[in-house]
């Protein structure tokens, strides 16, 4: 929906009823939401104070008047997000936090796609690195005027839930395809709430510039003055903001 002019004569009231629909197109993933503020890197390990088992702590934050963290099951590779008041943080460097947890799929996967980090095209990760039957499926949600198309879902959901459901699906989204697309968002997140799909959330950068006359090596994160660091972590926040959980996958 565009609006495309408002009269002056339309006064207080109507002001107000334009900024309550505005609010309410952005749909519910924005909706008395908590911005996330001092969004950092850490790296530590953690023990939740009720309950067993490591943690790798990989991200520390306030939102509201909370500190939280992202967290990491090393064994399972899920991330979740917790309170800092839930756990006992240990603050330690990358090598000592792989000294102790170096056996795990984490940093046997962490090493796979480290030795594979100088190509310029298919770095990282290419494989899987079990060989379970069944499909892998990812979608890119890159930055576009155009609306999602629903109907890929609806059909994973139709064909693949007779085999297995919730359908796991990787979804990897930008900062401005959230922005730009609030109902698509809450249609994947009304997904699966229903169980009808589960989605691993994965980091796409939060402009993706591209541009099709550059060669790779000067394209999208290698293009020239791209900040990095702030095209992963402002996706991120973006993403806890909007109700998601970002996963180790870039």
């Amino acid at each position: 929906m565009t609006m495309t002019t408002t009269s002056a004569r339309a006064g207080r009231p109507a002001a107000r009823i334009l900024r309550l629909l505005a609010l309410l197109l952005l749909g519910p993933c924005l909706v008395g939401a908590e911005r996330v503020k001092d969004y950092r890197p850490f790296r530590g390990l953690a023990h939740p104070r009720r309950g067993h088992g490591t943690l790798i702590v990989l991200r520390a934050f306030v939102q509201g008047r909370e500190r939280r963290c992202l967290v990491l099951d090393p064994a399972s590779l899920v991330t979740s997000i917790r309170d800092a008041a839930d756990l006992e943080i240990e603050a330690a460097a990358q090598d000592t936090v792989e000294k102790r947890l170096g056996v795990t799929p984490y940093f046997e996967a962490l090493r796979d796609a480290t030795a594979n980090a100088a190509a310029i095209q298919n770095a990282g990760l290419t494989r899987l690195l079990a060989s379970p039957p069944g499909v892998a499926l990812t979608v890119d949600l890159c930055p576009s005027r155009n609306p999602m198309d629903r109907r890929l879902f609806t059909e994973i959901v139709r064909e693949f839930g007779k085999e297995e459901r919730p359908v796991p699906v990787a979804v990897a989204v930008t900062g401005v395809w959230m922005e730009e697309h609030p109902a698509d968002l809450e249609f994947l997140r009304k997904l699966e709430r229903s169980g009808d799909v589960s989605i691993t959330w994965i980091n796409h950068s939060y402009h993706h510039r591209w541009d099709k006359a550059l060669p790779l090596k000067h394209n999208f994160l290698l293009e020239q003055g791209t900040d990095v660091a702030a095209e992963v972590l402002r996706t991120e926040a973006a993403m806890i903001e909007r109700g998601l959980t970002p996963s180790v996958f870039f």
